[in-house]
């Protein structure tokens, strides 16, 4: 088998509709013979909602946001009927995921990357490999571990840089515990298509840690303040048990506390996302 890599070039503008097309079209010469690798983004299910005709649910902003998933949903099909006709279906690994949710009217917030409520950071990952099968997982995992998979699933060791795990071994049902998932909210804009009520202060810095028991710790450096949620019973998490969970509170604190000692020291100087305004970078010097 050629090893040789695919570039499909996003065609800059131009809507998923294109993006998809252009795929198909790139694949599509490629010999069946060589491997391929390609990385398709979807901004579509973000705001300012495009209402789709054919998915054109009601005039709510969740009926936007609704209308945004089903289009997305059905160019994927689209690529997905290409393979399958094409015959790549069979030696093809498919990874769908989001890189985050969206606030829709929870706790009064309109947009994403400003908390760490489920709202936002509960996000779909399906892995689609030909030699495993079908099955739902229900531990908690993290986007991190997503290059990690990958690798692992064509037989590649990942450097030893990575700090995600593998899933594999979690989608073949094989014995498996996934270490706590940890998160950190860095930096939030007020977005141009909410109202001013409606963003969340941004210079609220916010971490999160979830064990593989259901507790979920966030803990807002700024104001000092604690959340302790139970997701098995509160998956809207609207009840704070930090207090009534003294122990729980105590071992989650602890974990977290290295959690953030560790990305303290050894996070890059361009991993400041303060540096950026809308993808543009800024120096250093205008941050004050």
């Amino acid at each position: 088998m050629a090893k040789s890599i695919t570039r499909v070039h996003h065609p800059g503008g131009k809507g998923l509709n294109a993006t998809i097309d252009a795929a198909i079209d790139v694949l599509g010469r490629t010999p069946p013979d060589r491997v391929f690798c390609a990385y398709l983004y979807a901004t579509d299910p973000h705001r300012p909602y495009v209402r789709h005709e054919e998915f054109n649910f009601g005039g709510s902003t969740t009926d936007g946001y609704d209308g945004e998933i089903a289009y997305t949903d059905s160019q994927f099909g689209k690529l997905f009927d290409w393979l399958e006709k094409s015959g790549r279906m069979s030696n093809t690994m498919i990874v769908l995921m989001a890189d985050h949710g969206e606030s829709l009217g929870e706790r009064g917030v309109y947009k994403h990357s400003s908390q760490l409520y489920n709202e936002q950071a509960h996000i779909p990952m399906i892995i689609y490999n030909p030699r495993i099968a079908p099955r739902r997982a229900p531990d908690y995992v993290s986007s991190i571990d997503l290059g990690t998979t990958i690798l692992a699933s064509v037989g590649i060791e990942p450097p030893k840089e990575y700090a995600g795990v593998s899933l594999v071994p979690l989608m073949r049902g094989e014995p498996f515990t996934h270490p706590p998932v940890y998160a950190e909210q860095t930096y939030s804009q007020d977005s141009p298509y909410v109202r001013l009520d409606q963003n969340v202060f941004p210079e609220s810095k916010k971490y999160m840690v979830i064990t593989q028991d259901g507790y979920k710790l966030i803990y807002n450096r700024n104001a000092h303040t604690f959340e302790l949620f139970d997701l098995n019973h509160d998956k809207q998490e609207l009840r704070n048990l930090f207090d009534r969970l003294p122990e729980k509170a105590d071992e989650l604190k602890r974990r977290l506390g290295r959690f953030i000692d560790i990305v303290s020291v050894s996070r890059p100087w361009d991993a400041d996302e303060r540096q950026y305004v809308f993808g543009k970078a800024v120096d250093e010097d205008d941050e004050m």
